[in-house]
């Protein structure tokens, strides 16, 4: 179940406004959270605040916040022990811009410098897809403006803030659904050193706060940190303070990001230059899926494709994979049945061409990496496998399908070559079956 607290129980915790004047003095941890809940979160947010002030700041640890509400107001505050003070009052102002939270960042840095950082951006999120209407979706929604921050756009936020505090980030948080992407880690790995975010879609009660802050013990390292706010996660949906549901959260560790896409490059070479379209696709109907079904976990799926292999060579990429995966991973949970091959990090794979959105290129992984060629390889190789095997069985249904379906010219053109070399070198079809070949053909170089 979840827990809310009432929002006039916290309200008269919140100091009035205060006008910052106090002496600027370093501690060794500043733990900030832009806190988006100008939307139907509203009342998780002020629950997260509370929990918050369980801990709050001390000679040590600042705790504070960015906090804007449904009722667009938004404001700076310090979180105190039993006690939230309001240190600026900001008016209206829209959380989805990318541009205020590297202006958060410059505040806490002048601010509330510190030796370590932990930044956290607390609202929905969609990981790396698209919506129906088209729009690319990202993390931070702001009802009152309409407005939330891309993957790229979060890429250039925290490259501004790791400038702006002089070092990479120790820990940059998503409290939000499906973050935990390659693409997205991929896209600011080089401005924190761990992120903390979860493959599926998150309960509204989202962080356990005052478990996590319990975590930053003294001299505690931000990996062991990580790890101690992973665990308690999972412990607040497996019988804790939030009930039972099944969830996901890791810790992806960045520097080991470099040498995880260079064996999923190996990988995929492996995979362009064999015939594994099978394999691949009886993986992708096995694989564990999230809320989005074109996102899949990157360890269970190479998981599938090694035991399904036949040639070592294969099998010795899978590992190289597997091995590159679960360094980066330090610490990974996921509870309940339906999470069980959450391993701690979703990749970008739709089952079909059609799914595929040609946007994902301008990512910062589709440029350096090879995963989208292998996905595509994947495409035409399976397309003419189906056609094929049917066309062999007397149908022309696939290639139908196929016609209707395709919106890729690349792949169409691979297939048209293939399907005229098997039907008219190869041979063996009945003329109504190469007929309908030609027309269909036809259709598809029409389109």
């Amino acid at each position: 179940m979840k827990r809310v607290v009432s929002i006039l129980a916290v309200v008269a915790m919140v100091a009035v406004f205060v006008t910052p004047g106090f002496a600027v003095t370093e501690k060794e941890w500043t733990f900030a959270v832009f806190l988006n809940a100008h939307n139907n979160l509203d009342q998780y947010g002020v629950s997260n605040l509370e929990q918050m002030t369980r801990v709050g700041s001390n000679d040590n640890l600042n705790i504070v916040s960015m906090t804007d509400r449904e009722s667009d107001s938004c404001s700076y505050q310090y979180i105190e022990k039993g006690n939230i003070k309001t240190l600026q009052e900001l008016g209206s102002v829209d959380m989805g811009d990318y541009k205020v939270l590297e202006k958060f960042g410059h505040w806490v840095k002048e601010n509330y410098p510190a030796k370590h950082y932990v930044f956290i951006v607390w609202n929905h999120g969609s990981g790396w897809n698209k919506d129906a209407s088209g729009v690319t979706k990202g993390i931070s929604y702001d009802d009152g403006s309409g407005n939330h921050i891309t993957t790229p756009q979060l890429g250039q936020a925290l490259a501004d803030i790791k400038n702006t505090i002089g070092q990479n980030i120790d820990i940059f948080g998503m409290d939000a659904c499906l973050m935990q992407m390659m693409e997205v880690s991929y896209e600011i790995k080089d401005s924190c050193d761990y992120i903390l975010g979860s493959e599926q879609t998150e309960p509204g009660d989202g962080y356990p706060y005052d478990n996590f802050l319990k975590c930053l013990t003294p001299g505690v390292t931000a990996e062991n940190f990580g790890i101690g706010m992973v665990k308690e996660f999972a412990t607040a949906y497996s019988g804790g303070c939030f009930g039972n549901s099944d969830v996901t959260t890791s810790l992806v560790k960045t520097s080991a990001l470099s040498t995880l896409k260079d064996a999923i490059d190996g990988f995929a070479k492996v995979a362009i230059a064999g015939k594994y379209a099978p394999q691949f696709k009886t993986a992708l109907t096995q694989v564990q899926k999230f809320y989005y079904a074109t996102n899949i976990d990157l360890i269970h799926f190479a998981t599938l494709i090694k035991a399904a292999a036949k040639d070592q060579v294969m099998k010795d990429a899978c590992q190289k994979l597997l091995d590159a995966a679960k360094a980066a991973i330090p610490q990974n949970g996921a509870t309940g049945q339906t999470m069980k091959n959450a391993n701690g990090l979703a990749i970008y794979f739709p089952i079909s061409s059609a799914s595929f959105d040609k946007s994902y290129s301008t990512l910062a992984y589709a440029q350096a990496g090879q995963w989208d060629e292998m996905v595509f390889d994947y495409y035409k190789k399976a397309a003419v496998k189906d056609i094929v095997s049917d066309l062999q069985n007397g149908s022309t249904n696939a290639l139908a399908d196929f016609v209707r379906t395709n919106n890729d010219a690349e792949i169409a053109g691979y297939v048209v070559s293939a399907i005229n070399f098997a039907v008219y070198c190869e041979g063996g079809f009945s003329k109504p079956i190469e007929m309908s070949v030609k027309n269909l053909i036809s259709e598809l170089n029409n389109k």
